[in-house]
């Protein structure tokens, strides 16, 4: 045996003896990578699968999730090498796997289904229930929720069939998630319910954890529907819940699931206007994010921070955050989320009365609006460019983009955004003196109001007619 061959069998054994010991593997991953570079070149098929299997559940605690990518790549075509097919389908469920916790539904799907024929040609039930499981993430994450729906339920009865109860306990959490999603909150609660039963008889930690941690988010949901002691019972619940889901997950090591617990924790103490709380939370979030190098959830957590600062009234901290999680979704490629955080550092800029530098980020989200083709956000973007030429006494910039806005809404059937942009438009032709115009927006925007039955801004605008009444016979007095 060569000294390669010596020092590959030695790293392979070390993972294997120590399964569970994260920090202890992490300690020595560099020369893991090491083995595995020759493995990768030098080694058999048999060496390369075995190496595969030992580190998966390393890989999926620490979400390293491209390089996981890469092995299971080169895993798939050692197990096609030697004609090993249920390597082949656990692998295909695997890449499935780790392209859903990248975001990329479409890979993800193709993966999946390769798995779902593979066990299919094989006969093994257990096997294609979970890549039917998987395929039913996907669609729930692509908004499909009646064929995720299909999908969970032909899993499920394949796990009952074969007595497989963690993988029931699996697509009974997912159900959960998809009834949460909808808001029918007995069938999110029941299925939830039903899945903590049958983890905590199996006693697998991370699993109980997971659906304690969304059982939390779905009590933190519930509290928005409800008010008075009713809000605080479910918030109480919610909290509970999350603790109980963070400590699994600091017990056992799982870094990117007690980040996500850790950040779940500090929405809830927003709620609860704990804001120390809250802020402690966060950062602690960002940075087990930071270390385990999952750069969306990192930037999701700075955003979140930028937030909480805003809420605050900290400023000059919201627009570090926020500033910092733009640079993160460029890097990403994310422009749906750049345009929330360029309107949100413009909103922080409005604030401080830095009008130039809203302008500037209004601008940027305008044009990624445009290139994204989001009419909505695109009108709701004009709406606040006119906002910023009001406050700068440019009217007749303010009127062009308001009536840029109000066009975008109606080709919408945006109702309630055309209101607000008859109201604006109103304002601008008050502040230039045309009285007559603007009592026509007045009455256009109240009565559109009253068709969608909008009583607020009914009365909003009601206020402004009022207004612009008394200021016309203030001025007929002094005449």
């Amino acid at each position: 045996m060569s000294v390669w061959q010596r020092f590959a069998h030695y790293y392979l054994e070390f993972i294997q003896t120590h399964p569970a010991e994260w920090p202890r593997i992490e300690r020595e991953l560099d020369q893991i990578r090491r083995a595995w570079a020759w493995i990768k070149d030098k080694g058999d098929a048999n060496l390369r699968l075995s190496y595969i299997w030992a580190m998966q559940p390393f890989f999926e605690q620490s979400a390293l999730w491209a390089e996981a990518i890469e092995w299971y790549q080169c895993g798939l075509m050692a197990a096609q090498s030697i004609n090993h097919l249920h390597d082949v389908g656990s692998l295909w469920n695997n890449l499935g796997a780790a392209w859903y916790a990248l975001n990329n539904w479409g890979k993800s799907w193709e993966c999946y289904q390769q798995a779902q024929n593979t066990f299919q040609q094989l006969d093994d039930r257990v096997c294609q229930a979970k890549s039917l499981n998987g395929l039913g993430l996907v669609c729930q994450a692509k908004g499909e929720l009646i064929e995720a729906l299909q999908y969970y339920e032909q899993a499920s009865t394949l796990f009952r069939a074969e007595n497989d109860v963690v993988g029931e306990a699996t697509v009974l959490h997912n159900m959960g998630q998809l009834y949460a999603s909808l808001e029918q909150w007995n069938e999110a609660f029941s299925f939830y319910e039903r899945a903590l039963e049958l983890r905590r008889a199996q006693g697998d930690p991370v699993a109980i954890g997971l659906t304690l941690n969304n059982l939390a988010a779905a009590c933190r949901s519930k509290s928005d529907m409800v008010s008075g002691p009713e809000r605080e019972s479910w918030l109480t619940k919610a909290l509970n819940y999350g603790r109980q889901a963070q400590k699994l997950f600091a017990e056992t090591g799982h870094r990117f699931y007690e980040a996500v617990a850790l950040g779940n924790l500090g929405e809830l103490a927003q709620h609860l206007e704990r804001f120390d709380d809250a802020l402690a939370y966060g950062e602690q979030a960002l940075q087990r994010f930071r270390e385990i190098g999952a750069p969306l959830q990192e930037a999701i957590s700075l955003a979140n921070l930028g937030n909480l600062y805003s809420i605050i009234g900290d400023v000059e901290r919201a627009i570090i955050y926020n500033e910092q999680a733009l640079a993160s979704f460029e890097a990403l490629e994310r422009r749906a989320e750049q345009v929330t955080l360029l309107n949100n550092i413009a909103d922080m800029y409005q604030i401080a009365g830095h009008l130039d530098a809203a302008l500037t980020y209004r601008t940027r989200a305008l044009n990624l609006c445009q290139e994204l083709g989001d009419k909505n956000t695109e009108a709701e973007t004009l709406m606040a460019i006119g906002d910023v030429y009001l406050r700068t006494h440019e009217f007749n910039l303010a009127r062009q983009n308001i009536e840029q806005a109000r066009d975008l809404f109606r080709s919408i059937a945006n109702h309630r955004g055309e209101v607000i942009a008859l109201n604006n438009l109103a304002l601008a032709l008050q502040f230039q003196g045309q009285d007559e115009r603007c009592h026509l927006l007045y009455d256009e925007a109240l009565r559109l109001a009253h068709s969608i039955g909008d009583r607020e801004l009914a009365e909003i605008i009601s206020h402004n007619m009022s207004r612009l009444s008394k200021a016309n016979r203030g001025t007929d007095d002094r005449s």
